[in-house]
């Protein structure tokens, strides 16, 4: 019996001091060139966006995507959010980088966007989606203000097998998600449902976060941060309070559940066929 253990007990060890072991450490050490939002920008140019189009970022909050569009490709971008404290901040970042003639603001709702129909060459929509109750209607909407040739591009955050129900209902509930816009086969089947056809679809996993953690945020540990925070919860709760630990507990369990697979970053490049 004990020469049996010792040996189960070696060969649970042994891989571990192996070379392989400690070169594979060192190669998952280095950076493999995590895919970025920059991917949207880069697509966006391959359809042609320029100077001469229009665009609309629908969810656009404080305006990065708008801003970033606008400054590399020089077309004119339209940003509409609901929520006026995000408008706010991304009119002062506008003014604050001189770009009020090609960047306009407004505060407006994906069930009823405030442009006329064949208005824009070009949607974007980033992490907007996943909060949406009414995905149908959001999407004929989108449909209803793109002109004829124009296409969507949309960044989605969604569900794997991975993830646990008890996981599941606990991040949608307290993020707001909606449980069916997290399913890629129910998502597609709403975009296919208002005449949208994938034009293509990259999964991106978690490397928009690989990317993101690697040159932003590198000198911050989602995990180590929810380890602490769940160890010092009631010093932590009396002095930042409540809301600040939760909010700390759910972008934390966001980073990662991409990192575990659980979640996934998908871009889509849909292409709206209209009816006859």
């Amino acid at each position: 019996m004990t020469t049996n253990i010792t040996y189960q007990m070696e060969n649970l060890y042994r891989p571990f001091l192996s070379q392989q072991y400690g070169e594979l450490a060192n190669y998952l050490q280095q950076s493999h060139a995590p895919r970025s939002d920059a991917l949207m920008y880069e697509v966006a140019a391959q359809l042609g966006i320029g100077e001469h189009s229009a665009v609309l970022d629908v969810g656009t909050g404080c305006g990065p995507h708008a801003i970033e569009l606008a400054r590399r490709l020089g077309c004119h971008v339209t940003g509409v959010d609901i929520a006026a404290t995000s408008l706010k901040e991304a009119c002062r970042r506008v003014e604050e980088l001189d770009m009020r003639q090609q960047i306009t603001f407004l505060q407006g709702d994906i069930l009823a966007l405030p442009f006329a129909s064949d208005t824009f060459d070009l949607l974007v929509c980033c992490g907007v989606l996943e909060h949406i109750k009414k995905l149908p209607q959001a999407f004929q909407e989108c449909a209803r203000v793109l002109k004829p040739s124009g296409k969507m591009l949309i960044m989605a955050t969604l569900a794997t097998e991975l993830l646990e129900p008890s996981e599941a209902t606990y991040l949608y509930k307290n993020v707001q998600l909606v449980p069916e816009n997290m399913s890629p086969t129910t998502f597609e089947a709403m975009l296919t449902a208002a005449h949208f056809v994938i034009y293509s679809r990259e999964f991106l996993g978690s490397e928009t976060y690989e990317y993101l953690f690697e040159r932003e945020l590198s000198n911050t540990h989602p995990l180590l941060q929810l380890s602490r925070l769940r160890r010092l919860r009631t010093s932590c709760e009396a002095q930042f309070g409540d809301e600040a630990c939760r909010t700390m507990e759910l972008m934390s369990l966001w980073y990662i559940y991409h990192f575990l697979g659980k979640l996934a970053s998908v871009f889509y490049v849909v292409e709206c066929k209209q009816e006859g």
